[in-house]
């Protein structure tokens, strides 16, 4: 079949919805399926994982994607800190990183990346990178926001709690 990935037909996941690289607008929980299934075929015993940096990117699913720049969903992302209600400044590229202090980031994110995920039914297992980056040295802010170190304890502890309801998911 045909080759599903980087400048194909399938963006790539730090790339925003659309965005000026991808070919066509993506569908990954079809891509992924699809290579993942098409290897399950040739080698049946194959233990298939995923492989994503998720935590820093907000555009795994187009679900996500489209609430990088909406207002609505402001508190989702570290670089919104210290700006005014819906001023949250564009993303850098599409890609934002989240702000797991906020319970309903975690809930938005393991509901819409976590249960995609594992309705895969031909993955095994996923590994998600990135996580650990998000409290130990997020940059400042689009505003200028320099994060305390309580701050960054903070959104480190956010950031596991994350992980958890991920892995729950």
């Amino acid at each position: 079949g045909p080759s599903i990935g980087y400048g194909s037909n399938c963006c790539n996941s730090s790339l925003p919805y659309g965005g000026p690289r991808c070919a066509a607008d993506c569908d990954y929980v079809q891509a992924v399926t699809h290579q993942a299934a098409a290897l399950k075929r040739v080698a049946p015993n194959t233990s298939v994982w995923i492989y994503t940096s998720a935590f820093c990117t907000a555009v795994t699913f187009d679900s996500m994607s489209r609430i990088v720049d909406d207002p609505a969903y402001q508190g989702f992302w570290l670089d919104c800190v210290g700006s005014a209600p819906g001023q949250c400044p564009p993303g850098r590229d599409g890609v934002r990183d989240w702000d797991f202090r906020n319970a309903s980031a975690r809930a938005f994110f393991a509901r819409e990346w976590g249960t995609k995920i594992a309705a895969i039914p031909v993955l095994d297992g996923v590994y998600a990178d990135s996580g650990d980056m998000m409290g130990c040295s997020p940059p400042p802010t689009a505003t200028g926001h320099v994060f305390t170190q309580p701050e960054l304890q903070a959104i480190f502890n956010g950031t596991v709690q994350a992980w958890r309801e991920l892995a729950l998911a």
